[in-house]
Parts: structure tokens; sequence; C-alpha cells
């Protein structure tokens, strides 16, 4: 991870989850963050984040408030920073990560880094309108997605919460 020179504090994945909607092959990043316990088994929870939006990363509040690495103004102050100019992601002894295992998506696309193939110029319209109940939708086939990814998962119980919009997107996704 740029700018953090010790272990991380558990295993961390990235990639995309790829299905498709309506004629739309979609491409949403996500990021799992694994528990800090020490025993992780079949009742260790995941906890899905949203930070809603509409159209705001989730890796906003992995990075400013849930996850075990964030980024603040003390970034900005360590000699590692003042060396490289990278900021320094700082231990959250307060992460979510001491609960549970964090799950986060960009969605839906095109929000951080996820995409559609078809189209990918860029504005906030580049795979096509978006409402409520699709957005949902999107956020139930990126989970499955996820969970075909990674089949010992599936078992443990899952957790939906988030901030702002995400009022509206996971009672949608719950539903």
């Amino acid at each position: 991870l740029p700018g953090y020179s010790d272990s991380l504090p558990s295993p961390w994945y990235s990639g995309y989850l790829r299905y498709n909607i309506n004629g739309r092959t979609i491409n949403t990043h996500y990021i799992y963050i694994e528990s800090e316990k020490k025993e992780i088994n079949d009742f260790t929870p995941i906890i899905f984040w949203s930070n809603g939006g509409p159209g705001a990363s989730s890796l906003f509040g992995i990075f400013t408030e849930i996850g075990p690495l964030y980024l603040s103004d003390l970034s900005l102050q360590t000699k590692a920073f003042k060396r490289s100019g990278i900021p320094t992601p700082l231990y959250n002894s307060r992460g979510w990560t001491q609960l549970g295992g964090i799950l986060a998506f960009d969605a839906p696309a095109p929000v951080g880094f996820s995409y559609c193939d078809d189209n990918m110029s860029g504005d906030g319209y580049s795979c096509g309108e978006w409402d409520d109940e699709l957005a949902a939708t999107n956020n139930f086939l990126a989970m499955m997605a996820f969970y075909e990814k990674f089949p010992d998962l599936k078992t443990r119980p899952l957790f939906l919460t988030g901030e702002s919009y995400a009022g509206i997107y996971i009672p949608m996704l719950a539903q």
C-alpha cells in the first residue's frame, strides 16, 4: 500500500466483479479487508459498507472512518510524507476490522474505479442512467459475484451498513 511501510494488520483483497445488467457489462471495483481478530471462523461477520452518495466511492469511508488504516491531516506531517510526497496511512485501533471483515463496492459504475465495458467515456452517465432500484440490483449482483469469488465467506454473517444515501441503498439491497 503506497505510503505504508509496516505489515498490513490483516489480509486485503481488491479487484473487479464482472456481471451484466440490462445488456451492460459492469466491472464493479471491490475491496475486502479481513478481520483483525486472532480467531476467524464461520461466526466472524462481514460488514458491507456503502458511502452512498449517490456517486460516492466507499473507499472514502474506509480510509477516513472505519478501516484499519486511515488518512488525515497527520498523514501529511510524517517524515515519510516529507521524503516521498505520499500520504502516510495511519493505524486505526478503532477500525471495524476489530469486529469483522469489511467489504465495500465502488457502485454503481462509473463510481470510483468501477466501469462499464461498452462505454468508458468517464462522465457520470457513461454506464447509462441509474435509479435506486437498478442500483440495488447492481449491488445485489456485485454481492453474488463476490461470493462466487470467495465461496468460503458465504456462511459468515453479513451486516449491511453505511451513511448518507446508503439510507436508501442499504434497505433496498436488503430487500
